[in-house]
């Protein structure tokens, strides 16, 4: 959707899938898919296990602050994420968009070409994007939580808490960085573009219009809400048939 091939212009999301299907196929729907998985691992264990600490250990020294540590401790946590696997990110980003379709061809290309600096390309973007969304997320998504679990004709499962206030705190945060999400994307597949975050977003709004920065929003929606229900869910549960508080 943020990245779609010139050659013919994209209405929405289904259009989009079938486009991809007709011309590259079943293999087309999962281009990235490896660079995804390999990003993942990493990127949710070390993101999870930094918030659960960073809350932990934040609360029991500041406890005065514990009601704003959900915002600072997923901004921090992410912060770090982020930036330990940018270089996967940049690649997923191109296998995606079609550029290349090997990982290693695309990290030894960039860094011939562009330098070691380029495996962070689109990393400003990426922070722009990520922390916001990460302190808008746990804010919510305690919040949400809380509130979910003091209703009781809400079913009160663990596993439904979480799977609610993730899916809901996801679309919310989601929805207000799309803009930073188009930039990332746009600075990841142009390895020539030199252009700040706020330069890329003035000059898509002067040559596109107001409603170009939140391209993609729908199906941007379709995947994370999903996701941060099904993630936050799962490791909620895990934590507690591990004894983890």
């Amino acid at each position: 959707m943020q990245c779609a091939v010139p050659r013919r212009h994209l209405h929405g999301t289904v259009d989009a899938l079938r486009f991809v299907f007709r011309t590259e196929g079943l293999r087309g729907l999962f281009a990235g898919l490896p660079p995804t998985l390999m990003l993942a691992v990493p990127s949710t264990v070390l993101y999870y296990t930094s918030y659960d600490h960073l809350v932990r250990e934040g609360s029991r020294q500041f406890p005065e602050l514990t009601p704003l540590m959900p915002l600072v401790a997923g901004s921090s946590a992410r912060i770090v994420a982020a930036t330990v696997v940018s270089p996967l990110e940049l690649v997923r980003t191109r296998m995606q968009n079609g550029v290349e379709k090997n990982m290693w061809s695309i990290l030894r290309r960039s860094v011939r070409e562009h330098g070691l600096r380029s495996l962070t390309r689109g990393l400003q973007a990426t922070l722009a994007r990520d922390v916001p969304f990460s302190a808008i997320y746990w804010t919510c998504y305690e919040q949400l939580k809380g509130r979910l679990a003091n209703r009781p004709e809400f079913d009160q499962r663990p596993v439904h808490l979480a799977f609610c206030a993730g899916a809901a705190a996801g679309m919310v945060a989601a929805t207000i960085t799309t803009p930073f999400d188009v930039v990332k994307t746009l600075q990841q597949v142009d390895g020539s573009m030199q252009l700040s975050t706020t330069q890329v977003l003035r000059r898509l709004v002067a040559t596109q219009g107001l409603a170009a920065v939140m391209t993609g929003l729908a199906p941007r929606l379709a995947k994370i809400a999903p996701s941060c229900a099904i993630m936050i869910s799962t490791y909620e549960v895990g934590k507690m048939y591990l004894g983890v508080s």
